[in-house]
Parts: structure tokens; C-alpha cells; sequence
């Protein structure tokens, strides 16, 4: 009697021949995760304010800026690898530097479809608002917002004048910038 080492077993991913010509391929779940390719501020929620070039602030703290959101976008990789696909989950960290509150103050996350950093403001309208204290980064699920493959980035869009709404999150280039993890079966 002999053992025949034959390598690790592999798992059977083939289909049977049902003898129509064609087989589709089983379909797989992926987890990515992309840095941030831009970011910006605007202005009464409306143009690009360059001032802060990549750096991102949002709420209301005087009339020089008015109510400001933010816009961030990832590379193109992101619409390919969505296209076709059905999103199982997505995540996006942020990282608060600053709020006008030292206890922490709250973001309101929405998606947005800009391919690279448009020069007026434009967000989806369903929203998900999350509390954070300062000098906190975390991920936040924001599945129910990002449930389209077309999105293409996130906003941060208060529209609300309070204190509580007034803060800044690292863009690109900064220690800490945002990522979008996704979760999607392809």
C-alpha cells in the first residue's frame, strides 16, 4: 500500500454540460477598498471654494463662506469594477480633525455621480447622519445611501446652519484622507 501526494484540494467551480453551448461563470464577492482622488469644499453649497484647495469643511460658521459642503471622488477603477455589479455593502472613513464643538459634532453622508471635481455643488438627497468626536477616524456604513453602482463619491452636505453641523474632515493629501470600501458581487 502507497500514499500519493496529490496537493491541496481545490474547490469544484465547474458547472455541468447541459448541452446548450453555453455556461456563465459562478458569480464571486469582493471587498475593495480605494483611496480618495479629490476632494474640495463649496462655497453657500454651491461653487468650488480653491481657498481650501483639498481640505474639506462643512456647516456654517460665518457669512464669508456661507453653509459649505464637501464633495469626495475616487478613481475610475471604482465605476469599472461596479459595473454590473450588485453592492453588498459600503463603507466610508473619515477622519475629523475639527469640530466647533469640543465634545465632536455631526456629518450628514450623501453620494453623489461626479467623475472628477465639478466646479457646483450636486448631491443625491437621501442621506445618513453619524456623531463623531474630534480627532476620530472611523468607517461608517453607508450602504443605505450608496446602493447605486453609479455613484462615484460621497458628500457631506448638512444643509443646516447649526454649530453641531460646523467641522472639517482630512481630504486628499492630508495624514489621514478618506476611503470607500465596497462590498459587491460581480
Amino acid at each position: 500500500m502507497y500514499v500519493e501526494d496529490v496537493g491541496p484540494h481545490l474547490p469544484e467551480t465547474g458547472q455541468y454540460n447541459t448541452g446548450s453551448g453555453t455556461t456563465t461563470p459562478p458569480k464571486r464577492t469582493y471587498t475593495k477598498t480605494y483611496a480618495a482622488s479629490w476632494s474640495g469644499s463649496y462655497a453657500g453649497r454651491d461653487a468650488y471654494n480653491s481657498y481650501y484647495g483639498n481640505k474639506c469643511l462643512q456647516g456654517y460658521y460665518s457669512s464669508t463662506n456661507g453653509l459649505q459642503a464637501i464633495l469626495i471622488g475616487f478613481p475610475a477603477g471604482l465605476a469599472t469594477d461596479l459595473s454590473g455589479a450588485v453592492i453588498q455593502k459600503a463603507e466610508v472613513y473619515l477622519y475629523f480633525d475639527h469640530w466647533y464643538y469640543n465634545s465632536g459634532g455631526k456629518a450628514v453622508v450623501k453620494a453623489h455621480k461626479h467623475a472628477s471635481r465639478p466646479s457646483t455643488f450636486s448631491s443625491d438627497s437621501e442621506a445618513r447622519t453619524v456623531s463623531r468626536g474630534k480627532n476620530v477616524g472611523k468607517w461608517v456604513d453607508i450602504s443605505a445611501v450608496f446602493d447605486s453602482t453609479s455613484w462615484r463619491g460621497i458628500a457631506l452636505d448638512p444643509n443646516n446652519s447649526g454649530r453641531t453641523y460646523y467641522g472639517r474632515v482630512q481630504g486628499v493629501g492630508q495624514t489621514y484622507p478618506p476611503k470607500l470600501r465596497v462590498t459587491y458581487t460581480k
